[in-house]
């Protein structure tokens, strides 16, 4: 038994190697890994890869070992077995904290997220089941009729949610319209999007009425956006001044110190590489910071960001760069 405890011994600690060889890598080379999102992925993986390697390090020292053949095959059955519920639960729970935050970067509550996640996890889970029982040789077809016969229950008792969530995720993820948005719709309303649930869109029209809109009504028609920025599209739009009264700095106190400096340098004309120059940081995180302020200012690109900054007052003529001192923040 020395040699199969020393083998497993030396495949454990190559893991533990590679495991910090590949996290220093990660730090070195993936410039926005303390974001949410690559956190969660990093920590999902760090622990389930730390037990991959000890099933792994089983079975070499069992396949090494003097046991019988009966003995081996059942220990390596019970090894790939555990290696399917680590499999099962890292991405189960990956998908959890995906979900979540990207839900919570939108800002948004869907009253059946908590159900979608829920649903997810039976779903792997049913496919961890079936994988061990193809492992251990055991017959899945019954596991497959009642899982079948499940799913089509389900459909059929969520097929509206699940309609109305298709409908919100095609419109949010697309980004065809957003808060503060002004659009008009196919029957000749015009109004401003004011808010977007999971099921509908209210706008506000001109004469100060709230309509409620479902987002099946909002994929199924022409709409046209005339976006936030409204004063150039008035005349040929027909919307009446005062509909709207924007104010560029409603949201601009959301924004960190480092963001209203890219923002001004944005509404300057700078592009990515000479505002990346100027600050002495890359171009991704550049990237990265533009993408925010477009999310928090619910802007859609650097036009509109220019514009938004001249309004707001961070800039005093656009399209013009300068070697202004940027504002002080912590990079």
């Amino acid at each position: 038994m020395v040699l199969p405890i020393l083998l497993f011994l030396f495949v454990v600690i190559f893991g533990l190697l590679t495991r910090h060889i590949i996290h220093r890598v990660l730090l070195h080379h993936w410039e926005d890994i303390e974001t949410p999102r690559n956190q969660a992925i990093v920590r999902a993986f760090w622990l389930h890869y730390f037990y991959w390697f000890l099933l792994l390090g089983a079975f070499t020292g069992n396949e090494i070992s003097k046991l019988t053949s009966a003995t081996k095959t059942l220990i390596n059955h019970g090894l790939g077995s555990l290696f399917v519920i680590s499999l099962a639960w890292l991405i189960s729970d990956l998908f959890g904290k995906l979900i979540n935050l990207y839900l919570g970067h939108l800002k948004k509550r869907i009253r059946y997220a908590s159900w979608l996640v829920n649903i997810s996890k039976i779903v792997i889970g049913i496919i961890a089941i079936l994988t061990i029982l193809e492992i251990w040789g055991l017959p899945t077809e019954p596991v497959l009729v009642i899982v079948l016969a499940l799913f089509i229950v389900v459909g059929l008792a969520l097929k509206e949610p699940i309609n109305k969530l298709i409908n919100w995720i095609e419109i949010t993820n697309s980004d065809y319209i957003k808060v503060g948005d002004t659009i008009k719709l196919g029957s000749g309303e015009i109004g401003l999007v004011t808010h977007i649930s999971w099921t509908n869109t209210i706008i506000k029209t001109a004469e100060g009425n709230s309509v409620i809109i479902p987002h099946k009504q909002l994929t199924e028609n022409t709409l046209t956006n005339y976006g936030a920025v409204i004063e150039k599209v008035l005349p040929e739009s027909g919307i009446q001044p005062g509909l709207i009264t924007v104010n560029p700095t409603r949201m601009i106190e959301t924004l960190s110190s480092r963001e209203l400096e890219i923002l001004r340098m944005v509404g300057k004309g700078a592009t990515n590489i000479e505002i990346a120059h100027t600050l002495f940081i890359s171009e991704h995180t550049v990237k990265s910071h533009v993408r925010s302020i477009l999310n928090k200012l619910n802007i859609r690109n650097r036009q509109q960001a220019a514009v938004y900054a001249e309004r707001a007052g961070l800039v005093e003529h656009a399209g013009e760069i300068t070697n202004d001192p940027p504002i002080n923040s912590p990079t």
